[in-house]
């Protein structure tokens, strides 16, 4: 173990890239950015809009899913500063950047919703799932969208069709 660093009271989830490495922390709703080489603390905590439930790092930007309000929080990696929100179709379970897009699963509503990045916007309607979302990974050239109930893996085409691709 190369060094530890507290993070804050309730971290649940960390993202790295754009050269550093970026936890969110639910309790104390905030975004948290380190330096990778060597890792040491980069500023205070970013305070969020609501409570974050998943981050994502890509497309020149860090990207938090917050809940409460539903929407999606730009932040520029350097500066540590908020440079955009988009609303989001629904309540977020999860982000990642993949294919030139953000992707952010809307779990209550079986929906992913599409973000350009150049514009900070929705792109399009979002797509719809045969199933609520919980995970998502948009990486090897493939959108992977999970769910936990009812424990299924689907492959997402960007057109909006899903396959079935396996069972929990």
């Amino acid at each position: 173990m190369d060094r530890a660093l507290l993070v804050g009271p309730s971290p649940i989830a960390v993202a790295a890239g754009e050269g550093g490495v970026f936890v969110i922390d639910d309790e104390e709703r905030s975004l948290r950015r380190f330096d990778a080489s060597p890792l040491r603390r980069k500023g205070g905590p970013i305070r969020l809009p609501g409570r974050p439930v998943d981050v994502a790092v890509g497309a020149g930007a860090v990207w938090v899913a917050v809940s409460g309000p539903a929407v999606l929080v730009r932040v520029d990696a350097a500066t540590g500063r908020e440079t955009g929100r988009v609303k989001l179709s629904g309540s977020p379970s999860a982000v990642d950047v993949g294919r030139g897009t953000v992707w952010v699963a809307i779990s209550l509503r079986s929906l992913l919703d599409r973000v350009n990045p150049r514009t900070n916007a929705l792109a399009g309607r979002p797509l719809t799932l045969p199933f609520s979302p919980s995970v998502l990974s948009a990486r090897d050239l493939a959108l992977w969208v999970g769910s936990e109930f009812p424990q299924r893996l689907a492959r997402v085409r960007p057109s909006g069709t899903s396959r079935l691709a396996a069972r929990a």
